[in-house]
């Protein structure tokens, strides 16, 4: 048996079971990553979309719970992720439950900075040209027709949730340690209010910066996973900026 669990929550269109499954293995035995799937996507993809983030946070706490209560844990998520795994914060110390001893979060400014879009009500056409800006994104993706019928609405019911969220102040404060990875040419984030993020903490914070886009975390994640897994084995937090 695994001495921790790691739920991992992804970015907006993506499949959990599809972007973090590859990262058990450089995570070794001692870490059991839980990937936690978006109604309407990867092998959820059957079921009706959520209609808010309050709603994934309840679906999600459902897994989340028995292992809060039982389980050494962390989590993890990456851009829309961000505010998901904040609103499961709230929820879990609202219910008296553990925190996680670390959030691992990337790729998305804290939830008191406000993102002025309103992408989702953009026409098809506006709205694929705004996804080929934030890259990630296959090209075939954009040639096939029957992939932007499938794929479309989930990225568009995701960029809703995200836009249409708004923070209830004063914003919470979580017990556990936050480490926040940022990539230096991430236009969905500066240096700045990725610091911020130690805002959100009553624990230790720590920031490990990479090269690369908004995706990075593709290509870095086997170094991503040694950073999570020293931190969730070893207890080691100090505060630093390690460059890499």
């Amino acid at each position: 048996m695994s001495e921790i669990t790691l739920l991992a929550v992804p970015y907006a269109g993506g499949s959990a079971q599809a972007i973090f499954s590859r990262w058990q293995a450089p995570l070794g035995s001692e870490i059991e990553i839980v990937p936690l799937e978006y109604a309407g996507h990867g092998r959820r993809m059957v079921e009706s979309f959520h209609d808010s983030i309050a709603q994934t946070v309840a679906d999600f706490l459902e897994v989340v719970r028995p292992i809060a209560r039982d389980q050494r844990y962390g989590l993890y998520g990456h851009s829309m992720a961000c505010l998901v795994i904040y609103e499961l914060l709230k929820a879990l110390d609202n219910e008296q439950l553990p925190a996680p001893e670390t959030v691992f979060l990337s790729g998305r400014k804290p939830p008191d900075h406000i993102y002025d879009t309103c992408l989702h009500q953009l026409s098809d056409d506006d709205f694929m040209h705004e996804i080929r800006q934030v890259g990630g994104t296959s090209s075939a993706f954009f040639e096939s027709q029957e992939l932007i019928n499938t794929f479309l609405p989930i990225l568009r019911n995701d960029y809703k949730l995200v836009e249409q969220y708004e923070l209830v102040k004063p914003h919470h404060i979580t017990q556990a340690n936050v480490t926040f990875f940022y990539s230096n040419a991430d236009a969905m984030i500066d240096l700045t209010s990725a610091y911020h993020w130690q805002n959100y903490t009553r624990g230790q914070f720590e920031l490990y910066r990479y090269r690369g886009d908004h995706f990075f975390i593709h290509d870095h994640y086997r170094d991503i996973c040694t950073k999570i897994r020293q931190q969730l084995l070893t207890q080691r937090y100090p505060r630093a900026l390690v460059g890499v």
